[in-house]
């Protein structure tokens, strides 16, 4: 919430009922807590494994859960009415956002029943990257309070690679993206704000129930066993918890008609020039390539990682007299906290070659901003920027070569990147002094090459965004 020295927006004015109805847009962020719960499946037929002991074990084997959490990140739009004198709102709300839950699994060497030296491996990866709801919403309004509930359509597209193996050269294999359509219910709290404004903090949890694929691909050796079938689902749910801020377009506005808005320029009691600090939180949602330099793997590599961002940020803005354009430059740094993983350098489906870790420590960016400040006022700055940023990441890369403990070891480096960042805001006058904003901000962060376990290469570009 950045501070500054300049200007003074009247107080919010309005009647002592608030009235909720109208058409509103707006922006969401939050975090999410996601379940895919994966399972692998084959029936005892007698085509390869030859007793129900071996079968349970597989079947047991490939019952995982990867339990992640992401950003969400997305746009809100609905319409809410509300009786005359009446404390009830009913309205109806759709969004999308980015989901952005992603992970892998991998069972471990697992012995065969009565076979200690022969062993086998279920490796499994799920992500789950967009929702999109559809719900009404039934609120109780105190006066600039609204209490809701709210339930209806989900839908998202959950995807999954599933891969066995074992040491007698068996492999089999799938993968399974299905567009599912689920529920989402919740409810929430939203208080106005004034100026059209409103923010709100909303609980939604979403099911989509389990969609499945079925793969006779399995092979031994080069010996087709189509008789041994395998089924493999994912089951998404996901608890999400995540903030808000709406702008209403009043009906009252509308009615007003064009000829009763002003057309003069931004008042001079107003103006967004003078230097600031501030300080800000948010959250981030990264992607990492892990590229081996011997070949291309045949699972994982491209790793997911939601973060949390803390920081602050300093910048100085000059708005020529009585025009509603803003020019200004920003510098701002966070400390992040995230951690994600995936499976990586995995040559053949026997083995997995490596556990890569991502953790971002550290962000910031130095940029030019350029902004049209809205309203008769203009106590409303909506404004693009772009510039120079960069990132601290650790990374680590765990070898995990065929199970054999005499083999595995582990790299941990820390990592800076260099590259560009573009964005865009809204900030709103709430005082004299303070101003309050939500900004998006997309950082791509360029290629780095650093040695990994085995004395390989790898090339690692992350591509954090979204504060």
């Amino acid at each position: 919430m950045p501070a500054r020295a300049a200007g003074l927006p009247p107080a919010a004015a309005g009647a002592s009922t608030y009235d909720w109805s109208g058409f509103y847009l707006g922006g969401t962020a939050g975090v999410a807590w996601g379940s895919l719960g994966l399972k692998s499946n084959t029936p005892f037929t007698g085509a390869y494994f030859p007793d129900t002991a071996t079968l349970g074990a597989v079947n047991a084997a490939g019952a995982q859960t990867i339990k992640q959490h992401g950003i969400p990140v997305g746009l809100e739009a609905g319409f809410n009415w509300q009786a005359p004198h009446a404390p009830w709102v009913v309205g109806f709300e759709a969004d999308i956002q980015s989901l952005r839950l992603s992970g892998g699994m991998q069972s471990g060497p697992v012995s065969y029943p009565g076979f200690p030296r022969a062993f086998f491996t279920l490796s499994s990866a799920a992500s789950a990257d967009r929702l999109v709801t559809a719900r009404p919403r039934l609120g109780f309004a105190l006066d600039r309070w609204l209490f809701y509930v709210t339930g209806g359509l989900a839908v998202a597209r959950p995807s999954a690679e599933f891969a066995f193996a074992d040491s007698g050269g068996a492999i089999e294999s799938a993968t399974l993206a299905q567009t599912r359509l689920g529920y989402a219910a919740g409810g929430g709290v939203e208080v106005a704000l004034g100026n059209n404004w409103s923010a709100k903090a909303e609980y939604l949890f979403v099911d989509f129930g389990p969609s499945s694929v079925a793969s006779s691909n399995l092979i031994n050796l080069t010996v087709p066993l189509p008789g041994q079938p395998f089924t493999h689902s994912v089951d998404l749910k996901a608890d999400i918890l995540r903030f808000g801020l709406n702008y209403r377009f009043d009906p009252r506005d509308a009615a007003a008609g064009v000829a009763a808005m002003p057309v003069k320029a931004p008042s001079q009691s107003w103006s967004w020039s003078g230097p600031y600090v501030g300080g800000h939180v948010g959250a981030a949602a990264g992607t990492t390539d892990f590229a081996d330099p011997f070949g291309t793997s045949v699972f994982g590599e491209k790793l997911t990682t939601p973060a949390f961002l803390g920081g602050g940020q300093l910048g100085y803005n000059w708005q020529p007299p009585r025009s509603p354009w803003v020019l200004g430059v920003e510098a701002d740094a966070s400390l992040a906290r995230g951690d994600g993983t995936v499976t990586c350098y995995e040559g053949s489906q026997q083995q997995i070659g490596a556990t890569c870790e991502s953790r971002p420590r550290a962000t910031g960016t130095v940029t030019a901003r350029v902004g049209y400040a809205l309203g008769p006022s203009g106590y409303t700055l909506v404004y693009g920027k772009g510039g120079v940023g960069w990132a601290i990441d650790h990374i680590d890369m765990a070898g995990n070569v065929g199970g054999i403990t005499e083999l595995t070891n582990s790299n941990t480096q820390s990592v800076a990147f260099w590259g560009g960042t573009a964005g865009v805001g809204i900030e709103q006058a709430l005082t004299p002094a303070w101003s309050l904003k939500v900004e998006y901000d997309y950082l791509g962060l360029g290629v780095r090459h650093i040695a990994n376990v085995g004395s390989s290469g790898t090339t690692g570009g992350p591509h954090l965004h979204s504060r």
